[in-house]
This record gives structure tokens, sequence and C-alpha cells, in this order.
């Protein structure tokens, strides 16, 4: 891997080289490259909250990049808003693929956080409101799963109650 990874580099195939680098284990320069060369924000993010990676500072390396460079910080945050929908599927998005992170909502109130208070991130107010959106779309449709749980519950213990109250023949047949 290590002769794949020089020869990607020699040429200058970034994407390639992430894909080496992810499969070497070295999670830190993928992040870098993600960002650095390529660009991939939501590939950056994909990484750094994917629950393959055990390496929880990975996060906080990009949460640190995106508190220096405000554009960053935007399209990070656009990113995690477009990833809270459950069914992947995003209509303007930055997410390469409309991709899905893990506890994206949490990510997202997480950088909102560590952000400094006077960063003029780029659209920031239409990107917030997406990842409220999202988070309410989210518990819609959970609450929606719920009552058709409850539901199909309520119906499979109604029938189990009228089979348990039917007599149970003995095999018996008595002629008289």
């Amino acid at each position: 891997l290590e002769v794949a990874l020089a020869e990607c580099r020699a040429r200058g195939l970034h994407a390639e080289s992430v894909y080496l680098l992810e499969r070497m284990g070295l999670h830190r320069e993928a992040l870098d490259v993600l960002v650095k060369d390529l660009n991939d924000v939501s590939g950056a993010a994909r990484l750094a909250t994917s629950g393959e990676v055990a390496d929880a500072s990975l996060w906080d390396d990009l949460v640190a990049r995106a508190c220096d460079d405000p554009n960053l910080a935007g399209e990070l945050l656009e990113c995690l808003a477009t990833s809270t929908s459950t069914d992947g599927i995003t209509s303007s998005s930055s997410c390469a693929g409309g991709q899905h992170i893990s506890n994206a909502p949490a990510a997202a109130r997480n950088l909102l956080r560590q952000l400094p208070d006077a960063m003029p991130v780029p659209h920031l107010r239409d990107r917030l409101r997406r990842c409220v959106e999202g988070v309410r779309t989210e518990l819609s449709l959970h609450a929606g799963c719920a009552a058709i749980m409850r539901g199909d519950v309520s119906v499979l213990f109604s029938r189990k109650l009228k089979l348990a109250r039917r007599g149970v023949g003995s095999g018996r047949v008595s002629v008289q």
C-alpha cells in the first residue's frame, strides 16, 4: 500500500490517496488531504464522524480548522444540515451524494458551540434553519413510526387474545 500511496501522491491522485490512507489507518492524513487538497468537506465530515474510526480527535481537528476558516465552517454546517435527512435525499446539498453522517445534529451543535462569536459564517441563518428543519423532520418520522408500531402491537395483541379465548380441541370425538 505504501508504494501505491507514493505513486498516487506523485501523480496527484488525491481521492485515491485518501482511500489508501484510510485503508492504512492513517485517518488524520486522509483528513488533511480531504480538506486541503480536495476541499471535500462532506468526505472529511463523514470520516471524522464515522463509527469505523474510533478517534474522536479527528472531529476536533476538523472543528478547529473550521474555527479558523469561515467558509469551511459554513460548508461543514451545510453538510451537517443536509445529512440529518434520514433517507439521504437532499435537494441542494454540498455533501456529495447526500451522504448520511452519524449523529449529525449533535455534531452541528458541537461545531456551533466552538465557533468564535465574531466569525462571519456565510449564509449562517439559512444553514441553521436547514439544521433545525432536518431535526424536526427526523423527530416527526420517529413519532410517526412509534404511532404505527403502537397500532401494530395493539392489533397483534388483539389477535393473540382472541386466539387464546378460543377453546382448544382435545382431538377426541365422542359419538353417541
